[in-house]
């Protein structure tokens, strides 16, 4: 069967896509990959069972004082393990706002967060497919070592993200949707969570092999965690179909109904 020079032309686009998709499925040997789990405690200690005070002349038992919650992990090495999701993120998901002993306020509060976190997650996508060619200069350009191609083509990254930054950073826009008391304690698990990494940074290497500053580690961090979440953004649009059928659909006048139909062709065929 003889296809029309339109077909042919999104037959073209598809393979670029798909290409595109076997090199930046490349791209995740620079990207985050799974954290080891964090050590686990070992057993408790009893010896504080056997030491309380049972005779009538001792004085009131002091209770310890409860460990506050918080994001630092660290696996068997010591090293601080770098979250999954945003560090932001990640803190806001161990007030536990969402759970059943949470307030009404609280609960209204994570649903705000959850927009915010939901809008952040579609800019990304956004990214992503309206992008696919920088990124994948980016993952080549990495390989060169050529550091004024990378400064150029970060820059034009750094830009095109700009909606990101619209209303601060990511831990001023949670920070605004949470009660006083909420967030202060967001502010300071974030607080230790840097202050660890800054810690860590011992661990960490500049491009030249000298160790990076406490500015120098956050930076690391910050990029590997942006990194992570566009690799992860990638991953939703490509196996739910949506690069495909955006890049295929570019310029055409689609209905409602031949919208929801050919996401569904580009879906089943991922």
């Amino acid at each position: 069967m003889r296809l029309s020079a339109f077909n042919q032309a999104r037959v073209g686009v598809l393979g670029v896509v798909l290409c595109a998709g076997a090199a930046l499925g490349q791209m995740s040997a620079g990207l985050p990959a799974s954290r080891p789990a964090s050590q686990p405690a070992g057993p408790a200690d009893k010896s504080s069972e056997a030491a309380t005070p049972t005779s009538p002349l001792a004085g009131p038992t002091v209770a310890e004082a409860p460990r506050r919650a918080g994001i630092v992990a660290r696996d068997f090495d010591g090293k601080v393990i770098l979250p999954e999701i945003p560090p932001e993120e990640a803190a806001f998901n161990a007030l536990g706002l969402d759970s059943e002993s949470a307030t009404p306020e609280q609960k209204a509060a994570a649903a705000k967060v959850q927009e915010i976190l939901t809008k952040r997650h579609r800019i990304l996508d956004d990214f992503v497919v309206e992008h696919l060619a920088l990124l994948v200069q980016l993952q080549t350009v990495k390989g060169t070592g050529n550091k004024l191609d990378q400064l150029g083509l970060f820059q034009e990254g750094y830009a095109a993200l700009a909606p990101l930054r619209e209303g601060g950073t990511l831990q001023e826009q949670i920070r605004k949707a949470l009660p006083e008391t909420d967030a202060a304690t967001f502010d300071q698990y974030l607080a230790d969570f840097w202050k660890a990494v800054e810690g860590d940074r011992g661990n960490m290497t500049n491009d030249d092999g000298t160790t990076p500053g406490r500015f120098g580690a956050r930076v690391q961090t910050k990029l590997k965690s942006l990194g992570g979440e566009i690799k992860a953004s990638y991953e939703r649009v490509q196996y739910s179909g949506e690069l495909i059928y955006r890049r295929l659909t570019e310029g055409l006048k689609l209905t409602p109904k031949q919208q929801g139909t050919l996401r569904e062709v580009a879906a089943d065929f991922m």
